[in-house]
């Protein structure tokens, strides 16, 4: 973290980010499941993030096909940053891969086995998202290829 005094502080890189940056909150955009006729296996995982200088959002936009139902889940991990400052493209995306995709995955996992439960399908199982495996390109992230599995 650098800066002078009045002007706000520049993360330099992820690892000063991760030691001002504390989970506040998680956000539920939108949950949904509603049973198809198909069996077939999809998964998409978009990431968007919001930036501000003392909050970062870390959003994930799911989309899951299999067991014979499909699932839309929106979910947004909330950092606060202390103290405020400006973080640079390089080190949010890095902070996105690597910290805030980790922290709302198992959200989205949990609510995706929940509904399938409560329509009395077969639950997809989301594929693991391993370190590295996770890349943002013009706010998009995608797994490696992978598809759901019935559980």
């Amino acid at each position: 973290m650098s800066g002078t005094a009045g002007a706000a502080y520049t993360y330099a890189n992820v690892c000063d980010l991760v030691d001002h940056a504390e989970l506040t909150d998680v956000r539920m955009y939108e949950i949904t499941g509603q049973r198809i006729g198909s069996e077939e296996s999809r998964f998409s995982l978009e990431v968007i993030t919001h930036i501000e200088l003392t909050e970062i959002e870390i959003r994930c936009r799911t989309a899951v096909e299999g067991g014979g139902a499909q699932y839309k889940i929106d979910a947004g991990a909330v950092f606060s940053v202390d103290p405020p400052g400006i973080v640079p493209p390089e080190v949010v995306q890095e902070f996105a891969e690597k910290v805030g995709v980790m922290s709302v995955y198992p959200y989205a996992r949990s609510a995706i086995s929940n509904l399938g439960a409560q329509l009395g399908v077969d639950r997809p199982t989301l594929p693991l998202l391993r370190a590295g495996g996770v890349r943002l390109n013009n706010h998009d992230a995608v797994p490696e290829e992978s598809e759901p599995t019935p559980g």
